[in-house]
This record gives C-alpha cells, structure tokens and sequence, in this order.
C-alpha cells in the first residue's frame, strides 16, 4: 500500500457529517449500497459530494430532526454520487491517477469501514492528495508529488504564495484569513447567510459561471434583519439579511424587517443578470413599483437558473466593505486565489461548466492560470471609468451566454 493510501486511511477526525450519517436508522444498509462496486473513482466521487454538495449549515439544516436531517443527507450523497460528472484534467482525476497505485488493497479497507469513517478517509483524501494535486500541474506533477506526501500538501497549500490552513473547515480557513488581512471578522452565521442564498439560485447543472470579486461585507445589525419571501411561491428560500445580489432583500428594504442600514444594494449586477436573461437593464425604483421590481427580479433569477448561469465570487470574504471602503489590499491577491482553488472551483468543477466569465480585470489578473479562467472572456466592472468599454464587454457576455 502506498504512502498517500497510509496517510488518507490514519484513523481520527469525526466529522459532523460523518455522525449525522452514522445516526440514520438504515445507515449499515445505505453504507453497504454506497460502498458496493466500490473503484477509486468512486471514492473520489463521494469526496466530491461530501466537499461541494453536504455542507452542515448550508445544504443541510445544522439543527432539527437528526432523522430527518439525516435522510437528506443521505438522499444529496446518493444522488451526487450516482449523477455528478468528473470531467478529465481536474484535480480530482489526477487524484484518482494519484491513488491508483495500491488501491486494491486500500479500497478493500474502505469498504469494511462504518459511514462515519468513510467521510473521515474523504477528509483526509481532501486535506492530502487532492490538496497535493489542485495546483493544476498535471499528472507529472502528481507522480512526482506522491513520493513525500507531507511535503506535497506544502507545496499544494503554498501554491498561492501562503501557507493557507487545510480547507476542511471553512470557519477556521476564515478566521485565518481575517487575521492575515488584520479585517473585522463576519460572522459565521452572516457567511451562512451569504452561501444559503447562493445555494438558493445555483442551477441544478452549472453550466456557466459568471466569475466576481465578493460580496460586500457584513455591517452592524444585519444579522437582525430578516428578508420577506412568502411572496415568491418558492418553498425554502432564505430569510437572513446578507448583502449579496442574490438576496432579495439586498436593495429592497420594503421586504426587510427591520430596515438595514445602507440598502442601496448593487443595481449593476441586476442590470448585468437583466442583459444576459432579457436584453434589458433592471427597472429604475424611480419608475416602478415595489412589487413589479420584484416580480421582475424574481422572473430573472428564475431564468438564469433554469439556464445554467450561476453567479460567485472569488473571494469567499466579503472584501467591500461601503461607502468606497475595502478591506486591507495586502494579501488580497493571495486570497482570492487561495478562495477561488479551495471553495470555488470545487464548488463547480464537477459540473464541467462550458464557460466562465469573470467581471472586473483585477479580478481577472489575480485568477489568471487558474482552471476555468480564461483571458478571452473577461468583462471590465460596471463601475469603468470608460462605460462604453464595460457594455462592450456585457454585450460579448450576453452572446457568449444566448444558447444556453
């Protein structure tokens, strides 16, 4: 047995995940299912779920019925498993080149292990060789990185000039970075709120990613506002106030109870989800209504999903913070990239998405290399001092975007 499938089958961790699987009533039966014809492709297959698709807090209810909780954890890992697409290239396939040698025996391992440490050898395959193999350098760079894996996963984690914690825990990886950044931390629960209503609108296959930098930041009480959704017809719709286009009530503060402070929300980005969907910008608020505003946006929204066209942001963080104000610039850089390999990427890569266009060149400079980024497709801000090169840039994008 090799030295990554050693280090992926050390005992340790216990994932929340993993006991909340463990906790289902069938859960020996659903792992014997799970595990039956169990390759190295498939492993690496339930890695991938259990990374981009089973996240406690934003996938799945963190409080609840355990039952029931339980079930629908079970119910995303079933059905990802049997239905994502592993496109050739990615790091996950040269993690599958990478533990290939002396699978037969550790995959003999696996199946005989409970579900609960199934998703412990998923979190270590993450933290090891998938980690050694994101720096996107192929399978020489794989072969060659398999003989010390401690020293691979340095190199892995420094790919993006720092020494960035594993990205098991995204808590942990936050907090490390506010520090790094010397920024005022958000809250958990706000960060929740920002992947919650993201989730909300993701499609059901990427199929093109529209690339920005970040949310805007937390503020003072907007953890207290909540968002009205019960107009909608959409069951499950978040309700915590964040300041992200995809929340409803960010620029909306008629649905918002109380009224955060400095609603203005970002009407640029509506315009750019308006061109792409219908060819036309947002209403004005100056010449609409409330509620045709909002029939409108929920009507784009909807036509983007069903499209495929999903829109993130590089950073997980939020970088703007108002009013002209940003976060520290040192180290933004290294951020985004460290963001874009650990979170984003992931988060689609298992999509294949056809395109991915990224919005703002500074954007585009501190993503450059990484997977998906290409320099051909890449719209200047809304915010250009020269308009008319941003709309160029828009009216590329949407054709770019028509025959999905």
């Amino acid at each position: 047995m090799t030295e990554w499938w050693s280090h992926i089958l050390v005992p340790g961790g216990r994932k929340d995940l993993g006991r909340l699987l463990a906790s289902h009533p069938d859960a020996c039966a659903k792992t014997e299912r799970l595990l039956t014809g169990l390759t190295v492709m498939k492993l690496i297959k339930i890695a991938n779920c259990e990374y981009n698709y089973c996240r406690i807090g934003r996938d799945i209810a963190a409080t609840g019925d355990v039952v029931g909780r339980s079930d629908r954890a079970w119910r995303i890992l079933d059905n990802k498993v049997a239905n994502i697409q592993m496109r050739s290239g990615t790091a996950w396939m040269r993690t599958v080149d990478l533990l290939s040698p002396g699978s037969e025996e550790g995959l003999a391992r696996v199946r005989a292990l409970p579900i609960d440490r199934v998703i412990d050898v998923c979190e270590r395959l993450i933290q090891g060789p998938y980690t050694a193999c994101a720096d996107g350098t192929g399978r020489q760079s794989a072969d060659r990185l398999a003989v010390r894996p401690e020293v691979s996963r340095r190199r892995a984690e420094s790919a993006s000039g720092v020494h960035a914690p594993p990205p098991a825990d995204f808590d942990e990886w936050a907090t490390w970075w506010y520090r790094r950044l010397g920024a005022r931390p958000e809250g958990a629960a706000y960060l929740a709120g920002v992947a919650a209503w993201r989730k909300a609108w993701q499609p059901k296959r990427v199929r093109a990613v529209l690339l920005a930098e970040s949310h805007v930041a937390q503020r003072d009480g907007d953890l207290r506002s909540r968002v009205r959704t019960d107009w909608t017809g959409i069951r499950g719709l978040p309700s915590q106030y964040v300041r992200l286009v995809y929340c409803l009530g960010y620029g909306e503060s008629g649905i918002c109870s109380p009224p955060p402070q400095g609603n203005g929300g970002t009407w640029q980005y509506w315009n750019i989800f308006g061109q792409i969907a219908r060819g036309e910008n947002q209403p004005p608020k100056s010449a609409s209504s409330l509620s045709s505003r909002l029939r409108w946006k929920l009507a784009v929204l909807t036509e983007l999903q069903g499209r495929g066209i999903w829109l993130q942001d590089a950073s997980a963080l939020g970088l703007y913070l108002g009013s002209g104000r940003r976060v520290d610039p040192t180290g933004q850089v290294q951020l985004i990239r460290d963001s874009y390999q650990r979170w984003v990427w992931p988060s689609v890569e298992g999509d294949n998405p056809e395109k991915v266009w990224v919005i703002g060149s500074g954007v585009a400079g501190a993503l450059a290399g990484l997977p998906g980024v290409e320099r051909a497709r890449v719209v200047t801000q809304p915010q250009d001092r020269e308009p008319g090169r941003h709309l160029a840039g828009l009216a590329r994008m949407r054709e770019d975007l028509s025959h999905l």
